[in-house]
């Protein structure tokens, strides 16, 4: 069942003999003996690959319930008995991960050597039992209840440009300015962040933005705005250290509306007992508790 969704998971049956450790003809060759004991075919062999079959979807679904099962039940034994070990799946958005989780791992993993880090770096959200993740950082509201959610901290959103951009086409003096400059936008989930909340005459609005430049992948806005293709609502963690190196102006900062948004690590409930995502967690919510961008946002102040 582990070769099985292995290979699914990684596309091959050498990517999936790395992840296992294993040989790549001990994976076809545990696929092939699966298959004759079942009487069905799960995988499509052709020249270029391999096509997982209808009744492999279904037997795909069962052995991930049936493998996170047995997962929870060893990991609650081993955890009574030894010290954090074992393999724990992280997820967590693209440009939170790459400027902000990554550069904590190594102390984590210098310190915890028998933890053995897998993350996936997605602004998709994931479903933790159907993608078998451990641990997820999420953005905003959550409403999840099945889950045990602990806040990290705040993250707000300020509006940024860069100067060559400014040079170009000025720097907008109110909110109805945006409606006329280019914008740069998200497609997919986050979607909902092309809509701008600013004050305008001491009273709220959003404002709705466009732009001819939209992607579903957070760095590859902050290039752009980098680029002065436009201008952007961005992250806080990313644009206060900007800012303070000159590559980045915040705007309209008087028409600014602070962001409600915080960053959670979430986990399932079957999990909470288990000492290598307790161990994660705990490391996390610590760094957090006062966020690096906070001092640049003291040292961005004129």
């Amino acid at each position: 069942m582990e070769a099985f969704c292995a290979v699914i998971d990684t596309g091959g049956f050498g990517a999936a003999a790395t992840r296992l450790g294993i040989s790549q003809p001990a994976v076809s060759k545990a696929i092939s003996s699966l298959e004759s004991r079942l009487g069905i075919t799960l995988l499509n062999r052709t020249t270029r690959g391999q096509n997982i079959s209808v009744e492999g979807v279904h037997y795909l679904v069962e052995c991930r319930k049936i493998l996170e099962l047995v997962g929870r039940v060893e990991d609650g034994f081993i955890s009574q008995t030894s010290g954090a070990s074992g393999l724990l799946r992280v997820s967590v958005p693209v440009s939170f991960g790459v400027d902000q989780i990554n550069p904590i791992l190594p102390t984590f993993i210098a310190d915890n050597p028998d933890i053995q880090i897998e993350l996936s770096v997605t602004d998709r959200i994931e479903n933790l039992v159907d993608g078998q993740i451990d641990v997820a950082f999420r953005m905003g509201d959550l409403d999840n209840s099945s889950h045990i959610t602990r806040a990290l901290c705040n993250l707000d959103r300020i509006i940024v440009a860069a100067p060559k951009y400014l040079q170009k086409y000025g720097v907008p003096k109110s909110a109805d300015d945006l409606k006329n400059r280019n914008c740069l936008m998200w497609k997919g989930n986050a979607h909902h962040l092309n809509t701008w909340p600013l004050f305008e005459s001491d009273s709220r609005k959003t404002i709705r933005v466009y732009g001819n430049f939209r992607s579903n992948n957070g760095m590859s806005l902050i290039a752009a705005c980098l680029d002065g293709i436009g201008i952007m609502r961005m992250a806080e963690h990313v644009a206060l250290p900007l800012i303070e190196l000159g590559k980045l102006v915040q705007v309209l900062k008087d028409n600014h509306q602070p962001d409600d948004q915080a960053v959670h690590i979430v986990f399932h409930r079957d999990k909470q007992n288990i000492k290598r995502v307790r161990k994660f967690v705990d490391y996390c919510v610590e760094e957090f508790r006062t966020p690096k961008w906070e001092h640049a946002a003291h040292a961005a102040v004129p």
